[in-house]
């Protein structure tokens, strides 16, 4: 048997087990308590399931964020060893122009 209202909460559910049990033995719009119980469970899974879709989107985002920083993160990594290799190559010209020029004093003093 379905409910009246498809989005009812439980705080609705728990006043119509009230109301019903001062009425007695009538069940209003549910049929039994299993079904009761029945809906709770499914107000309790859609509920745990919006929580898993919110923590899996959630997630979801993170690894995304992670995977930008982590593509940056190498695209400023290679491009850190590109400026490194050019000074590298400047310090080997400027140790040659270096030991060049002391060549040169050292000739004239002589």
């Amino acid at each position: 048997m379905r409910l009246n209202n498809n989005s009812s909460s439980s705080a609705s559910v728990a006043s119509r087990l009230y109301t019903n049990g001062t009425r007695g033995s009538q069940r209003g719009s549910f049929g039994s308590e299993p079904e009761l119980m029945s809906f709770s469970d499914n107000e309790t899974s859609i509920h745990e399931l919006n929580e898993i879709c919110s923590q899996v989107s959630s997630l979801s985002k993170k690894v995304n964020e992670l995977e930008e920083e982590r593509m940056n993160s190498s695209e400023e990594k290679a491009r850190l060893r590109a400026d490194n290799a050019v000074l590298i190559e400047r310090v080997h010209i400027l140790e040659e122009q270096l030991q060049a020029a002391e060549q040169r004093i050292q000739n004239c003093n002589v």
